[in-house]
């Protein structure tokens, strides 16, 4: 998602260039570039959404392991001491 994020960096610095020559007037732009520009920022937004999204089940998975570490340690300790 990031490499493709780069990608759509690359994309829109391009439709920027492009969309210069309009920039007193963005509505007599093309159709088809206007299209692009829209659909850039789109997928910016939705590939960063994904990493939004994964980056909240990594920390999801962190915190039920954490919670789970907290329950262990007195098991272990208890299976250590008991077999001394």
């Amino acid at each position: 998602a990031k490499g493709r994020i780069d990608e759509l960096s690359t994309q829109q610095l391009r439709l920027d260039q492009e969309m210069e020559f309009y920039k007193k007037d963005p509505t007599k732009a093309p159709a088809y570039l206007r299209r692009q520009v829209e659909e850039t920022q789109q997928s910016m937004v939705v590939q960063k959404r994904f990493i939004g999204e994964q980056e909240a089940e990594i920390r999801r998975i962190n915190a039920r392991f954490d919670d789970e570490l907290v329950r262990l340690k007195p098991l272990w300790a208890a299976a250590q001491t008991s077999t001394q």
